[in-house]
């Protein structure tokens, strides 16, 4: 499916992305860790897509998942918390899309250090929606 995604033909990596996550939950249910990766995964392409309400229910899902079965300082929520704020960002909806990025923030820290590109990254993000709110 990424390759098709990369290579711009969208309704092929479409189809792939939702084959492969079907394909998923019929061998491990719908809260597996491979599952809810397949969901992310469906959903950052969607987000992308400019698909934003199925891309937010699967995004938020894997959140909930996440948050349930894992705690939430762990660096793999983190990606999906930041995976929801692009797309909040994306729809003018900046306060809520800050609060996600601070949590990634704080988890990120903890989990893989200060000076990590990926903590970084998000500190950029945050960075960026704070200038944009404050204008």
């Amino acid at each position: 499916a990424r390759c098709f995604w990369e290579i711009d033909k969208l309704n092929d990596a479409e189809y792939y992305f939702r084959h492969e996550l079907e394909m998923l939950k019929q061998i491990h249910g719908d809260n597996h860790q491979s599952t809810l990766e397949s969901m992310q995964q469906l959903g950052v392409f969607l987000r992308d897509q400019d698909k934003y309400l199925e891309a937010e229910e699967l995004l938020r899902y894997v959140i909930a998942q996440r948050e349930m079965k894992y705690d939430t300082d762990k660096n793999i929520l983190a990606g999906s918390l930041n995976a929801l704020g692009l797309l909040l960002v994306k729809t003018n909806r900046i306060v809520d899309a800050k609060s996600l990025y601070i949590r990634a923030l704080e988890i990120r820290e903890k989990e893989i250090g200060f000076d990590h590109p990926q903590t970084v990254l998000i500190r950029e993000r945050l960075a960026e929606i704070s200038i944009v709110s404050t204008e």
